[in-house]
C-alpha cells in the first residue's frame, strides 16, 4: 500500500507562499491508500511543468508526487491516474549520492486550496456539456445553473466543475440567436468526465449527422460516469447507440419520433426524466432543471437539492415518475360557457358527486350530449377531468399543508386514503407520502 506522499510546490511571482493542496484527499480517491495511513511533508520546490499557460499573477501548478511502496496489482500507473483526471509527469530526479526513501511512481498536477472551483483532480466531478449550432439555450442554462448553484451548500471544492464544448471551440449561436462560447473543441476534451449531458434544440436534426460529433459522443460516454440528454438531445445519444435497451424521454412533441426512428429505445412520454443505469434522459426544456436536480440529490443529498431549487425559485424537485404536464393547462378552454362554468363549479365541489349526470344537469344538457361537447372541447372526458382536477387539489395541500393524507383524500373526493394513493401511483407514477417527502413547503 502507498504509505507516504511527497509534496512540492512553488510560490507566486513575487514569492508568496502557496498553500498546500489537499493531496490526502487525492490519494483516497485513487484507491491505494487509507485516511490513517496518510502522511505529507513538503520539500524545497522544484521545477514544475505545467499543461496550460496561467496568467502571471496567479499562483502555479503545484506538483504532488506520490512514492511507494505500492502493490503490483496497482500497476500500470495509468490505472492509479484516471480517476483522478491527472496527467503523468517527469518526477524530479533524486540528487547524487543521497539515499533514496522510495521509489516514484507517478507525479499529480494539483492547484492550491485558495483556486476553488478549478480543482478537478481533488472532489470535483466534471460536467460537460455538449452543444451545436441551433441549440436551445434552456437545455443548457438551465441544468448549468443547477450544477453552478450547488457549490453553495456543499464543501469547498466538492461540487462541480462544468465545461461546455462544441465540434469547434468558440461561439456557437443557439436557435434564437443567442451565441455561446464553448471553451473547447470536442477533440480538445480529453480525460475522465462525471457527466456528460447533451443538450437539445432544433439543430439535433443537422447534429445527429455529424459523424465525428455523433463518434466522439460515443467514445466519451465510455469514459463518463454517466450520460444525459435534454429535451432532443436524446436523439443524438440514440444515434450514438446509448439508448439501445433502455428507457427514455425527450419534449412531448418528438416522443413519437424517437420511438419511431429508434425502436431500440423504449419511449416514456409521460415522464419528466428517466434514470435508466448509467443514462439519464429528460423531457423538454425545464424539465432538464428537474433531471439536473435529481443528480445532486444522487451525489450530495436531498437536502442539497432542495436548496438549490429553492435558490433557483424553482418548484421543489419533480419525481422522474410524474407526468409532463398539469392536466389543467394540457386542457384546451371550452368555448361554450356552460362548459367553463362546470368547470370552475368543479373546483369549488371537489367533495361532492360529480358523476356525469350531476355535470350534465348544472350544464343544462343531456348526459350523453354533456360527455361528447365536453371531449371535443376539451380534449378529455368529463370522468378524466375531475379525476386530474382532484389530484392536482390533493398536490396542492401535500406542498403545502401539515393536513394528513386521510383527510386530504376526503377534501378533494375520493374518500379514503388507499384511493388517493392508487390514482397517485397510477397517474404521477409516485405514493402521496413520497410526493409529500419531494414538494413540502409548510413550515
Amino acid at each position: 500500500m502507498l504509505n507516504s506522499i511527497r509534496m512540492t510546490h512553488t510560490g507566486t511571482p513575487d514569492g508568496t507562499a502557496v498553500p498546500p493542496a489537499r493531496v490526502p484527499a487525492v490519494v483516497q480517491r485513487a484507491g491505494v491508500v487509507k485516511p490513517r495511513q496518510q502522511t505529507c511533508w513538503l520539500r524545497p520546490a522544484c521545477p514544475v511543468t505545467a499543461s496550460t499557460q496561467r496568467p502571471e499573477d496567479e499562483p502555479r501548478l503545484i506538483s504532488a508526487v506520490l512514492v511507494g511502496p505500492i502493490p503490483a496489482e496497482a500497476l500500470p500507473t495509468t490505472e492509479l491516474l484516471s480517476p483522478l483526471g491527472a496527467l503523468r509527469r517527469n518526477p524530479p530526479k533524486a540528487k547524487p549520492g543521497s539515499t533514496p526513501v522510495a521509489e516514484i511512481v507517478i507525479s499529480v498536477s494539483l492547484l492550491p486550496n485558495d483556486t476553488a472551483g478549478h480543482d478537478d483532480s481533488v472532489t470535483q466531478r466534471r460536467v460537460v456539456f455538449l452543444v451545436y449550432p441551433r441549440f436551445q439555450v434552456l437545455d443548457l442554462a438551465g441544468p448549468h445553473e443547477v450544477f453552478a448553484q450547488t457549490e453553495r451548500w456543499v464543501p469547498e471544492g466538492e461540487g462541480y466543475a462544468v465545461e461546455i464544448v462544441a465540434g469547434r471551440a468558440g461561439a456557437v449561436r443557439a436557435c434564437h440567436g443567442i451565441d455561446v462560447a464553448a471553451g473547447s473543441s470536442v477533440q480538445e476534451c480529453e480525460g475522465p468526465l462525471d457527466t456528460l449531458v447533451v443538450v437539445g434544440g432544433p439543430g439535433d436534426r443537422e447534429a445527429v449527422d455529424d459523424e465525428e460529433l455523433v463518434g466522439w459522443l460515443r467514445a466519451a460516454a465510455a469514459r463518463a460516469r454517466r450520460v444525459a440528454s435534454v429535451c432532443t438531445g436524446a436523439f443524438l445519444l440514440a444515434r450514438a447507440g446509448l439508448l439501445d435497451g433502455r428507457r427514455a424521454v425527450t419534449h412531448w412533441a418528438a416522443c413519437e419520433r424517437l420511438a419511431h426512428e429508434h425502436p431500440d429505445v423504449t419511449v416514456t412520454p409521460d415522464q419528466i426524466f428517466v434514470h435508466d443505469g448509467a443514462v439519464w434522459t429528460s423531457a423538454g426544456i425545464t424539465a432538464g432543471m428537474d433531471l439536473a436536480l435529481a443528480m445532486v440529490e444522487e451525489d450530495h443529498g436531498p437536502e442539497v437539492s432542495r436548496a438549490v431549487a429553492r435558490m433557483l425559485v424553482m418548484f421543489v424537485q419533480r419525481p422522474g415518475g410524474q407526468a409532463q404536464f398539469s392536466t389543467q393547462l394540457a386542457a384546451q378552454r371550452p368555448t361554450r360557457k356552460p362548459l367553463r362554468d362546470v368547470q370552475a363549479w368543479v373546483t369549488d365541489h371537489l367533495a361532492d358527486d360529480l358523476t356525469v349526470r350531476v355535470l350534465a344537469e348544472r350544464a343544462g344538457m343531456s348526459e350523453r350530449n354533456f360527455t361528447r361537447v365536453f371531449r371535443a372541447e376539451t380534449g378529455l372526458t368529463p370522468a378524466a377531468y375531475v379525476e386530474t382536477v382532484r389530484i392536482e387539489a390533493a398536490r396542492a395541500l401535500l406542498e403545502t399543508t401539515d393536513t394528513t393524507i386521510d383527510a386530504i383524500a376526503r377534501a378533494c373526493g375520493f374518500g379514503f386514503a388507499e384511493t388517493l394513493h392508487r390514482r397517485f401511483k397510477r397517474t404521477l407514477g409516485v405514493t402521496p407520502g413520497q410526493y409529500r417527502h419531494h414538494f413540502s413547503r409548510a413550515g
